[in-house]
């Protein structure tokens, strides 16, 4: 793991390109530099002016009094190589370089010019943060390398590490001021020094209690699944953004696995298995970053809120937006519900949402005794109020903020076990002077309700995450297999066997002598199937023939799948015919493995038939994996009733299917340098204790 120490704690800087002109990176940095005061000693390099801001400037590094530890560019792309080599010949190991025009620009030689840069960084065994980036602020120890526009204010509290690919998207999350601030972290196209590693270093801060990061990718999935597995261990939320969805790119023709597993999926599938919550959009991640650096690790002991609005039709949208988005609306208590309802005008009643009525919305009295009781009904771990605290108040001749937000507040501290939130019900800017209040009260304001409840979604997932029935460990291959051919469904069985994971016999004839001599061993019925190298989808070929129940069958069968596979692929090699058991029917599963060239083999999982040429409803689980996983991965398709019993048919073997899940993916663990991918479809699942049966095989591979 590279030392970045230099890189957040440099005790003497240099800015090459240096600048007073407005605007440019070369003048944000230079004030920066100046911000950051006696925290460090800084130069400025530019060969134009003998002073900047006030400060000596120099013409090179070279001609700085000490070889500085860190090194900042801001000149065109043209020119950064050079510059690096110079100041690395002088001794300087690490840099952030803000300039654009490398790899993330497709209309000049950018990505030759980074390709040069990595092998410098090579050569002389540097830390390069960038290019295409803004840089470091680092609130902890108050120096700021920060080449962009926000102006930072480094006497602002700490706890938040925001990190981006996005420059935008990081200071977004670093402009919301009242979000004590740690690290803010724009790494650019991190092609040297990657986000992960940068993100890496922030969390390994004990001071770091939630890190925030916008991704576009990774460029070191080790560091990665280290990183994720840290925030587990020292429980800090990591909220990850993760943008470059789409599944373009990840069709593959040889299996129904690489089909399904497209590029953001086998992302989300590393967030599940390690509580990372993933938002769906920006406004959910800000509101994510926000809620959780209020509540500082208060999550409601369950799934079980109330919710208290001010007129009926915001209480029946809340119902709505609650069961859309699965948030549990316990009925109150029935002594919560008559001290309630003492307070309430003849037209009210309390429920769950409660509309509070002008009756007890007019009365702060009744307000504060109105939250202290939902905070005391056993049913509720947590309260969610539709109020607004806009900045643009309508003037009603008294302090409706304070009107509603002292109850609310002082509900907070008399019941901290109990976490608040303010749900605004349409957008609006919020008064920052009561944001201030209630978050330094623990109760943040979310997002407008529809994003605010989708947003609620994700942090119920997040209190419901629970590692214990996670195999947090990763196998990210060393090398992948490019160049992979597919086996023959007989060799992917054979392998699979040698696994321990349960095929029924099976044998391939050359000839009707072997059929026959087949046929007395095995019994009937069987089923005999095309054995080529060359046909993967065996049934399309007209080579599957099923139920067959004498000898006379089997012979027919065999020279009819010799002809259609023929005439279907005359140029295929048709090896001989391949004759197994005919296993009882079951319940279709199918099981597959795509093995990611960064991630890693990915399980996948899915009842099979319609199920998943239809709906597509599948799980994916990062490798390796444990029964529990491999048992909540089965409860989590839509299609679960049907392993446990539904209208009539009898409970699955889900125990057998869950070992099943496992052996694969200790197949998939022990082979991840030469798996490309694999199917197991049909898998049948019988009555519980029963077991499973695997049908059919396919498995890609390289050379070992």
């Amino acid at each position: 793991m590279a030392n970045l120490e230099k890189l957040f704690r440099p005790r003497s800087v240099a800015l090459i390109g240096a600048s007073d002109r407005t605007g440019s990176f070369g003048c944000y940095a230079a004030k920066e530099l100046l911000k950051t005061g006696n925290k460090l000693r800084s130069y400025f390099i530019n060969q134009r002016k003998a002073e900047i801001f006030g400060v000596r400037t120099y013409p090179d590094v070279a001609a700085l009094p000490e070889c500085p530890d860190l090194v900042l560019i801001a000149t065109p792309a043209a020119t950064v190589n050079g510059l690096i080599r110079e100041a690395a010949e002088r001794g300087t190991r690490d840099f952030i370089v803000y300039s654009s025009g490398f790899a993330e620009d497709h209309r000049c030689h950018g990505a030759e010019l980074e390709k040069e840069m990595a092998a410098l960084a090579a050569q002389y065994d540097l830390h390069i943060v960038g290019p295409n980036c803004c840089g470091i602020f680092n609130n902890v120890d108050k120096i700021s390398v920060w080449g962009s526009n926000g102006d930072y204010d480094l006497s602002r509290p700490t706890g938040a590490a925001v990190l981006g690919h996005s420059g935008g998207y990081t200071m977004g999350g670093m402009d919301r001021d009242w979000i004590g601030l740690s690290y803010g972290v724009s790494g650019g196209n991190g092609s040297i020094v990657s986000q992960e590693e940068l993100a890496d270093y922030c969390v390994d801060d004990p001071g770091t209690r939630l890190l925030c990061m916008y991704m576009e990718g990774v460029k070191k999935p080790d560091v990665v699944y280290r990183l994720l597995k840290k925030c587990v261990d020292r429980k800090i939320p990591c909220v990850t953004l993760k943008s470059g969805r789409s599944q373009k790119g990840a069709i593959s023709a040889a299996s129904h696995t690489g089909n399904l597993a497209g590029s953001y999926e086998m992302f989300r599938a590393v967030f599940d298995k390690y509580g990372v919550l993933s938002p769906d959009g920006v406004e959910e991640y800000y509101g994510l970053e926000s809620v959780l650096y209020s509540l500082n690790g208060r999550l409601p002991r369950s799934n079980r809120f109330a919710i208290v609005c001010r007129s009926g039709g915001e209480a029946t949208m809340s119902a709505d937006l609650a069961e859309r988005y699965g948030l549990n609306l316990p009925d109150l208590d029935q002594a919560t519900k008559d001290a309630i309802n003492e307070m309430m005008p003849d037209f009210g009643t309390a429920k769950n949402p409660l509309d509070m009525t002008a009756g007890l919305r007019g009365d702060q009295d009744k307000l504060a005794r109105t939250f202290d009781l939902l905070a005391s009904d056993p049913n509720i771990d947590a309260i969610i109020a539709a109020f607004d605290f806009n900045d643009e108040a309508v003037d009603t001749g008294y302090d409706m903020h304070a009107f509603m937000g002292d109850p609310v507040i002082a509900c907070a501290k008399k019941h901290p076990d109990i976490p608040l939130f303010m749900m605004p019900q349409y957008e609006q800017r919020r008064d920052p002077t009561w944001r201030k209040r209630l978050n330094e009260a623990g109760i943040p304001i979310l997002p407008p309700a529809e994003i605010g409840y989708k947003l609620m979604q994700t942090l119920v997932h997040y209190m419901e995450y629970d590692p214990a029935r996670k195999r947090l460990e990763w196998a990210v291959p060393e090398r992948y297999p490019e160049h992979a051919a597919a086996l023959t469904e007989f060799d992917s069985k054979q392998e699979l066997m040698a696994a321990g994971i349960p095929v029924p016999k099976q044998q391939v004839v050359k000839d009707k002598a072997g059929l026959a001599a087949v046929c007395g061993e095995f019994g009937f019925p069987l089923v005999l199937k095309i054995h080529s190298p060359d046909i993967l989808h065996k049934t399309e070929a007209g080579g599957v023939r099923l139920n067959v129940g004498s000898l006379a069958e089997a012979e027919a069968a065999f020279d009819n799948i010799l002809e259609s596979c023929r005439a279907f692929a005359p140029q295929a090699r048709l090896e001989g015919i391949l004759v197994q058991q005919m296993a009882k029917p079951g319940l279709e599963i199918i099981l597959g493995v795509k093995n990611d060239r960064q991630l890693g083999p990915m399980l996948l999982v899915g009842l099979g038939g319609v199920f998943v040429e239809v709906f597509r409803d599948t799980k994916l689980i990062p490798c390796p994996i444990c029964e529990a996983e491999a048992l909540d991965a089965l409860k989590s398709l839509q299609s679960y009733r049907l392993l446990t019993g539904y209208r009539g048919s009898k409970p699955c073997d889900v125990q057998a299917l869950a070992k099943l899940m496992v052996q694969v993916s200790e197949y998939a663990v022990a082979n991840k340098n030469v798996l490309k991918e694999m199917d197991i479809n049909p898998v049948y699942v019988y009555e519980e204790g029963q077991g499973v049966c695997v049908l059919d095989a396919l498995i890609v591979k390289g050379k070992k």
